[in-house]
C-alpha cells in the first residue's frame, strides 16, 4: 500500500482530539476523557517557546512522519521524547490515527497502558467501571467507580440499568438491552466509555429475531487487511462494525452491522458450520486474529471460528485438556487469546501438585498453549459439533499461588478476560484467610504477559469481569500529562 500523500495528509489535518470531542454533542460532557479534561483544565499550558525539541521541521512535517511510519509502540516513545513532540502525539491524536498506515501484522509487543480497567457486573445491577491502579493515576478524577450510564451520553431510548455486556473490543463496549426470556428480539447499544459516545442498533426482531448468539466488533483500524488492500474503506476513526452468529434451524447465520450505512445487512449462512443451539449458548469471549480476518469463540471445550471476509467456519477445535491435572472450573478454566501478530492462543488454569516428605501439595498454575499443528482426527461435543483433535503445544506456565497473599485458603480461580492490545488476563481468586475466617473475598487479578507477572487490581471484585481497554486516539489523547 502506498504511503500517506504529504500534501494530502496536511490538507485533511483536522482540528485536534481535545477540540473535536469538545464540540461533538455526543457525550462531549462524558466519558473518561472528559473527565480527564476536566481534572487538567486547570494546570498551567506550556508555551509554545517551552517545548522546542531544537529541530527547524513544522509540525505538518513531524505529523506526517507519526502517521506514515510509526506503530502505536513508537508513538508512545516519542511522546516521551519531549514536550512538543508530547503536545503532538496527544492533541493531534485522532489525525494521526486516522492517516497512520497499517502496522499489523507488525511486531509482537503487548502495551500493557492501554488497558484503562474493566467493567464490573453482579447479577442484574448495572456494569460499573473500575480503574487499574496505572489507569487511576492517569485519571486521578476518577473516584467512586461509575456506572456505565455515567460515562455515555443521555438517551431516553436507553436503559443501561439493567443492560449485558457482550463484547468489549478497543475502546467499544456492546452492550444488549435486556429483554425477556421468550423475547428474541434483540437490541445493542454500541458505546465508547472514552469519549461518552452511545450507538442504539435497529433491534432484529420478528422474523429476524434470534435466541442465542455470538457477538464481536470491529473498530476502524481493523478494516485494513495484512497484505495492505481494505475491503471497505473507514469514512471516520469512529466507524465500526458488529458481527453476530446465531443458530437457524437448519444452518448458522450471521448479520453485521455497519455504522457507516447505519442498518443491518442481510441474513447470510456460515458455510461448514455445525453449531447447534445448545452450543450456541455457550459462546463467550470472542477474540479477532489476522487483523480482523477471522473471529473465535469458546463454547464449552471447543473453539469455533469463523472467516469475517468469506463467512466460512474454521475446523472446530477442542482445547487443551490434561488428565493428570486437575482444572479448577471447568466452565471458567480456559480463554482464548491472540499475539499482537494475530496468532490465535489458549490460556488455561490448571491445579497440578507435587508430593513432598509423602505430602502432597498443591499448586495453582497458568499456562499458555499455541497450536503446532491443525491437528488430526475427530471429536464430538455433546451432539453439536464435530470438531478437529488440534495439538497443543505448552508456550510457558506461571505459578499464581506465589502471587496470593500469605494464608490464603484458595477455593476457586475463574479466568474472566483476555485483553487483545495490552496482553492482560483478568482473574478472580476466591476464598478465605487464615486469621479471618469469616471473610470470603474474590479479588481480582491481571497477568500481563508482556512481564509474565501477576498484579492484584481490585478487592472484593465477585461477579463478571468485562476487560476494557482504550482505543488508540483516546489512548495517545491521554498521554497530554
Amino acid at each position: 500500500m502506498p504511503r500517506a500523500n504529504k500534501r494530502a495528509c496536511v490538507a485533511s489535518r483536522q482540528p485536534s482530539a481535545g477540540a473535536a470531542a469538545d464540540a461533538n454533542p455526543r457525550g462531549g460532557d462524558r466519558g473518561l476523557l472528559s473527565v480527564r479534561r476536566a481534572a487538567t483544565s486547570r494546570q498551567p499550558r506550556s508555551r509554545q517557546a517551552d517545548d522546542d525539541d531544537g529541530t527547524w521541521f513544522p509540525d505538518e512535517i513531524i505529523l506526517f512522519i507519526f502517521a506514515s511510519f510509526l506503530d502505536l509502540a513508537d508513538l508512545v516513545r516519542c511522546a516521551a521524547t519531549c514536550r512538543r513532540w508530547r503536545r503532538l502525539v496527544s492533541s493531534e491524536a485522532a489525525f494521526i490515527c486516522r492517516n497512520r498506515t497499517p502496522q499489523w501484522p507488525g511486531n509482537d509487543r503487548f502495551l500493557p497502558p492501554v488497558v484503562a480497567g474493566f467493567f464490573h457486573q453482579r447479577d442484574d445491577e448495572e456494569p460499573r467501571f473500575l480503574s487499574t491502579p496505572a489507569a487511576c493515576r492517569r485519571f486521578p478524577a476518577l473516584g467512586a467507580p461509575p456506572p456505565l450510564s455515567a460515562l455515555v451520553e443521555d438517551g431516553s431510548s436507553v436503559d443501561l440499568d439493567s443492560c449485558r455486556i457482550v463484547a468489549s473490543r478497543n475502546g467499544l463496549l456492546v452492550a444488549e438491552l435486556r429483554r425477556g426470556k421468550n423475547n428474541r428480539a434483540l437490541k445493542l447499544c454500541v458505546c465508547n466509555p472514552m469519549s461518552g459516545e452511545r450507538h442504539v442498533l435497529p433491534p432484529l426482531s420478528g422474523k429476524d429475531g434470534v435466541g442465542h448468539y455470538a457477538c464481536t466488533v470491529l473498530t476502524a483500524d481493523e478494516c485494513q487487511h495484512d497484505d495492505g488492500t481494505s475491503s471497505i474503506t473507514p469514512p471516520s476513526l469512529s466507524s465500526f462494525r458488529v458481527v453476530v452468529v446465531y443458530s437457524r434451524r437448519t444452518f448458522t447465520a450471521t448479520r453485521r452491522y455497519s455504522s457507516a450505512d447505519g442498518s443491518w445487512g442481510a441474513e447470510a449462512k456460515v458455510d461448514d458450520a455445525h453449531v447447534g443451539k445448545k452450543a450456541m449458548g455457550l459462546m463467550r469471549n470472542g477474540v479477532v486474529a489476522r487483523g480482523g480476518r477471522v473471529a473465535y469463540w469458546l463454547a464449552g471445550e471447543t473453539v469455533f471460528g469463523m472467516h469475517l471476509d468469506t463467512l466460512v467456519a474454521t475446523s472446530p477445535m477442542k482445547v487443551p485438556w490434561s488428565e493428570e491435572r486437575e482444572v479448577l472450573d471447568s466452565d471458567n478454566s480456559t480463554l482464548l487469546g491472540t499475539t499482537r501478530k494475530g496468532k490465535l492462543f489458549a490460556v488455561q488454569l490448571r491445579r497440578p501438585f507435587r508430593v513432598e516428605l509423602g505430602k502432597r501439595i498443591e499448586t495453582i498454575e497458568l499456562s499458555v498453549l499455541t497450536l503446532s499443528n491443525n491437528g488430526a482426527g475427530y471429536a464430538g461435543y455433546g451432539g453439536a459439533y464435530v470438531g478437529r483433535i488440534a495439538k497443543w503445544e505448552e508456550k510457558f506456565k506461571i505459578r499464581v499461588d506465589q502471587f496470593l497473599p500469605d494464608g490464603a485458603l484458595t477455593t476457586k480461580v475463574k479466568l474472566q478476560w483476555f485483553c487483545e492490545k495490552s496482553g492482560l488476563v483478568f482473574f478472580n481468586v476466591s476464598g478465605w484467610y487464615v486469621g479471618d475466617p469469616g471473610q470470603r473475598r474474590s479479588d481480582v487479578y491481571a497477568l500481563s504477559f508482556g512481564t509474565r507477572s501477576i498484579q492484584k487490581v481490585a478487592t472484593n471484585g465477585g461477579g463478571k469481569i468485562y476487560g476494557y481497554e482504550m482505543d488508540q486516539a483516546a489512548y495517545l489523547a491521554s498521554l497530554s500529562h
